[in-house]
């Protein structure tokens, strides 16, 4: 079974990073393969993963240069991979309505959901990240954070 996670909350600070992190690398320690997208353009998953962030091709790559999401997987330091983030990212969003590619992640997705059993999603903390993942159309089912 595939299961796709989104950790996603408005404020900044509230432990995204940090629970996409530990939740990825506590699967992959039960051996499962995990796949860590950092969509955060300030790639705190990235440098946590001991991944250079701002070194590696993002999701931006894949959008406006048609690299496939294989093509831009690292493997990091916990035993997951991931796709990196970074300062790019900040025109992700933008290009994806300016495009019209509402699906896009999730059609990368698709092509690589088959070799992972879990792929968590770090989102970026602003007030469109609630509602990020459902404009990419990555939830079955969306339940917002309780304040």
């Amino acid at each position: 079974m595939n299961r796709t996670i989104s950790v996603a909350n408005q404020k900044g600070g509230v432990g995204k990073t940090t629970t996409a992190v530990n939740l990825s690398a506590a699967l992959a320690r039960t051996k499962r393969k995990v796949l860590l997208i950092d969509l955060d353009s300030q790639g705190n998953a990235t440098s946590a993963c001991g991944v250079v962030k701002n070194q590696h091709p993002t999701l931006y790559t894949s959008l406006f240069e048609d690299v496939p999401i294989n093509n831009l997987v690292e493997r990091g330091k916990e035993g997951f991979s991931m796709v990196p983030g970074g300062q790019d990212l900040i025109a992700l969003e933008v290009g994806i309505r300016d495009q019209g590619k509402q699906g896009f992640l999730t059609n990368q997705i698709k092509l690589i959901k088959d070799q992972y059993d879990f792929i968590i999603i770090d989102t970026p903390p602003n007030p469109q990240s609630a509602y990020l993942g459902s404009s990419f159309g990555l939830y079955r089912n969306h339940y917002p954070p309780s304040v």
